[in-house]
C-alpha cells in the first residue's frame, strides 16, 4: 500500500488514471480523466506548473517547488 497519490498524465496533458489515495487526498474522482491536469492545480499555480513541466519537456534541471492543489468535494 503506497501512502503517496499518484496521477498519471498522458503526453498532451490529460489526467489518465489516479490512484486511489490520489483520489482521496484530493476528492476527485473519475469526473477528472480526460480533462488537463492542470486542473487540480490552484489558478495562481497553473501558469508556473504549466511553465515547469515545459522545461522539464525541454530535458532541463527544475528545483523543487511547492503548489496549491485543488480539492473536490468529500
Amino acid at each position: 500500500n503506497i501512502r503517496d497519490g499518484i496521477f498519471f498524465i498522458g503526453l498532451d496533458g490529460r489526467l489518465l488514471d489516479a490512484s486511489p489515495r490520489a483520489r482521496e487526498m484530493t476528492g476527485h474522482g473519475p469526473e477528472l480523466l480526460g480533462r488537463s491536469f492542470l486542473l487540480l492545480f490552484a489558478g495562481e499555480d497553473r501558469e508556473r506548473v504549466r511553465g515547469r513541466l515545459l522545461t522539464v519537456g525541454r530535458g532541463e534541471e527544475v528545483p523543487p517547488f511547492l503548489f496549491l492543489l485543488v480539492f473536490g468535494r468529500r
